[in-house]
């Protein structure tokens, strides 16, 4: 996440706290977050957090980086068109928003790959 949003965390509680007034004065307005950075829950919060204010801020969240919460030590990359659509769809119902300016992938996959990647999210 990137500006003036941070995640706090009291006695076991998730909070939020938007600096707004700083936002206007230094002028920022994009926040950068993904599925991945807290199991989906930091997407929850930039969405509390923009919530009345979508329109001023460009949002970004990436996709592809694989976990599973009950097997913390499990990790893995995926860029498959089906996958992309149903991360994104995850994304846009836990930020509480219809679009998302940016949406790219977090990992990095081999050039020939990538090449073959990017032909298929053109149908998306």
């Amino acid at each position: 996440m990137y500006g003036h949003v941070r995640v706090l965390r009291n006695a076991g509680r998730r909070g939020i706290y938007c600096d707004h007034s700083s936002r206007d004065e230094l002028g920022v307005t994009f926040l950068d977050t993904a599925d991945t950075y807290g199991y989906g829950d930091n997407e929850v919060l930039v969405g509390k957090a923009i919530r009345g204010l979508r329109e001023k801020v460009f949002l970004a969240t990436k996709f592809g980086i694989v976990r599973d919460k009950s097997n913390p030590s499990v990790r893995g990359v995926n860029g498959k068109p089906e996958y992309v659509r149903a991360s994104c769809d995850a994304s846009l119902k836990r930020l509480g928003v219809e679009t998302i300016d940016l949406y790219y992938q977090h990992a990095l996959m081999r050039p020939c790959l990538l090449k073959k990647r990017l032909a298929q999210w053109q149908n998306l």
